[in-house]
């Protein structure tokens, strides 16, 4: 009797055991075979980086829908991030810039802060609350310079300039703040040619429409308000003038990531006064008026420079 309950106690206890490998097979995998690995101009090596995470985590195995993206700088040796992401959603982010000098405590520190962030993310799928909504932006701020082309902003071609702080709100949705002005160096009116320039404060919205490993391309919905002033070239009854306006500015924007800080930006973008803006030309003697001219409906601007994020 007590032999029919031993056999049939570890009969149990071996499909027991059986399914449980197999559940762990379907829900796992090597973990060689999770890490990606592009060393650019480092020192790593896919093997030996994989080696020092298993040491840290103490298996060879890893949550089958986990992957860990692994880059290192193309024209910097000692500058390197990682990834960890569950499907297409990011859960963590690291970057060392400078990591160590050496290679082998370059594994070693980059494969324990890998390990960390597995661990942290196995955590946060049982506690869901602590997780901070996302991975931790490393760098959120950015600051950017911009030389423009424009045309129909300002009466005729227009040249300027912008400076740019943006902040980010999440992974694909950043706030700016701007600073931008245009000069309009001959604009056509009735009774000759004028001069003209603004300057104008920017804030707008921009989500991330397309990424790519090394960029993104973003939708960027904002309200510009500022100055325009104009002075006549070819006519001396002219005096200058100045007015305030008010304009929807929309953009494409593309920026392509050097690295972890620099990117450089291409923007294609639209001005929309909202108010009607008028140069007006009026006789000195009787303010009787001899030509005038509205600023356009739309205008357009081509711009690119460099960014810096911090």
């Amino acid at each position: 009797m007590i032999r029919r309950w031993t056999c049939a106690v570890l009969t149990g206890l071996a499909v027991c055991l059986t399914a449980r490998l197999h559940a762990q097979d379907a829900d796992t995998r090597p973990l060689e075979d999770a890490v990606r690995v592009e060393p650019g101009a480092s020192c790593l090596q896919a093997d030996v980086l994989v080696d020092h995470i298993a040491s840290w985590l103490g298996t060879d195995f890893i949550e089958s829908s986990l992957t860990i993206d692994v880059r290192g700088s193309p024209h910097f040796a000692r500058q390197v991030r990682f990834e960890v992401l569950r499907g297409s959603e990011s859960l963590a982010e690291r970057r060392f810039e400078p990591g160590p000098a050496r290679c082998d405590n370059l594994h070693a520190a980059l494969g324990l802060a890998i390990a960390l962030a597995i661990k942290a993310s196995l955590l946060d799928t049982i506690i869901p609350e602590a997780a901070g909504g996302g991975a931790r932006i490393v760098r959120p701020w950015a600051l950017g310079l911009e030389a423009l082309v424009g045309y129909e902003m300002l009466p005729g071609f227009n040249l300027g300039g912008s400076l740019r702080l943006s902040r980010a709100l999440s992974r694909d949705v950043s706030l700016r703040a701007a600073v931008l002005g245009a000069f309009g160096p001959h604009g056509s009116i009735d009774v000759g040619y004028v001069e003209s320039w603004f300057a104008a404060g920017e804030i707008d919205v921009c989500p991330a429409l397309i990424g790519w490993r090394t960029g993104n391309i973003f939708a960027c919905v904002g309200v510009a308000a500022g100055m325009v002033q104009a002075h006549g070239e070819d006519f001396r009854t002219v005096d200058e003038g100045q007015a305030w306006f008010v304009a929807l500015a929309n953009t494409a924007e593309a920026r392509f990531d050097f690295d972890a800080a620099w990117s450089f930006k291409v923007a294609l973008g639209l001005v929309v006064p909202l108010a009607r803006t008028r140069f007006v030309i009026l006789r000195p003697e009787s303010d009787s008026e001899i030509g005038s001219r509205d600023l356009a409906a739309v205008g357009g601007f081509f711009a690119l420079g460099p960014s810096y994020r911090f």
